[in-house]
């Protein structure tokens, strides 16, 4: 377990209680460790992740959650479909 992680997820979810928030986007997925965290407090989560290697790692780690999609490629492109 990562403490950086930790404190990032008690960040959002302190976020997520103020704004009612029920969709999470990340960039930048690295392994999913953070959006995997979030994934009980969310409805859909989207992460997105450049590194195709890194994507697919995450996607395998993530596979168990069915309200969270990986999505390989650059979060520039992405974000204002998603959005």
């Amino acid at each position: 377990n990562n403490p950086h992680s930790y404190t990032k997820f008690r960040q959002i979810k302190s976020w997520q209680k103020r704004t009612d928030a029920i969709v999470f986007i990340e960039t930048g997925t690295f392994l999913g460790v953070t959006t995997n965290r979030c994934a009980p407090i969310f409805n859909k989560l989207y992460t997105i992740e450049l590194d195709e290697k890194l994507a697919l790692q995450a996607k395998k780690f993530l596979s168990k959650n069915k309200n969270i999609e990986v999505i390989q490629g650059d979060a520039l492109q992405i974000l204002p479909k998603l959005l």
